[in-house]
């Protein structure tokens, strides 16, 4: 099985750019401390205050559905607008996970391994 990376950036809902930094930090915080299986998980914040970008890396699709079923997504959806996401998958993934992935932050771009 290969390493899963995806990468997004996503606008801030204006007025929420607190509230983004807050929920980043808390999901932040719990993903590395209790989800197994994940590398990186990281957010970044633009200059102005106005997108902000994940990070993160997988050691397989286990690991990511794991993340997936096992995080409450609601605070940072809440700040971010996900309809306008540009968001990008790298990893070899299951149709299903594509499915899931999918419903959860809409289109994306799929790159697999060479």
């Amino acid at each position: 099985m290969s390493k899963i990376v995806i990468r997004g950036e996503f606008p801030i809902h204006p007025g929420k750019l607190d509230q983004a930094k807050a929920a980043a930090h808390s999901l932040h915080e719990r993903v590395l401390r209790e989800d197994k299986g994940v590398l990186l998980y990281e957010f970044f914040v633009d200059d102005a205050g106005q997108t902000m970008a994940i990070t993160e890396a997988y050691v397989d699709e286990p690991s990511l559905l794991n993340h997936i079923n096992a995080s409450d997504f609601t605070q940072i959806f809440a700040t971010l607008d996900f309809s306008q996401a540009n968001l990008q998958i790298h990893g070899a993934l299951s149709a299903d996970m594509l499915a899931k992935l999918g419903a959860i932050a809409g289109p994306f771009q799929l790159f697999g391994p060479i």
